[in-house]
């Protein structure tokens, strides 16, 4: 997973520690998620978690610093595979979402 800067070929690798929260009920919102597991991503959460059950919708959460002279640029985050359903929060608001099994797309964040 990248993050870039639309005006420069600069990017951030995204792959590494995420934080995981199950929500199997969906019951959680992005700006009230409790405390999740870390897990690596890429990788298969089933794995990883200390407690694999089915879950239906899960959150994954990452802070990100963005470069200062990154300001005025557009930011695009590229997934490289999800499965099946996503939806993507910028600081708690929604930017985009994607359906489809692992298949790469591009999220524009904006003015990030």
């Amino acid at each position: 997973m990248r993050l870039a800067a639309n005006q420069r070929r600069e990017s951030i690798d995204l792959d590494g520690t995420w934080e995981f929260v199950a929500d199997p009920e969906r019951l959680h919102r992005p700006d009230r998620l409790p405390r999740g597991e870390a897990i690596k991503v890429p990788g298969c959460w089933e794995a990883q978690v200390a407690r694999p059950y089915r879950i239906v919708s899960a959150w994954y959460r990452r802070a990100v610093d963005i470069p200062a002279d990154w300001r005025g640029d557009r930011a695009v985050v590229t997934f490289q595979a999800v499965m099946y359903r996503c939806v993507v929060f910028l600081n708690g608001v929604r930017v985009g979402a994607h359906e489809g099994g692992y298949t790469s797309f591009d999220v524009d964040l904006g003015d990030a």
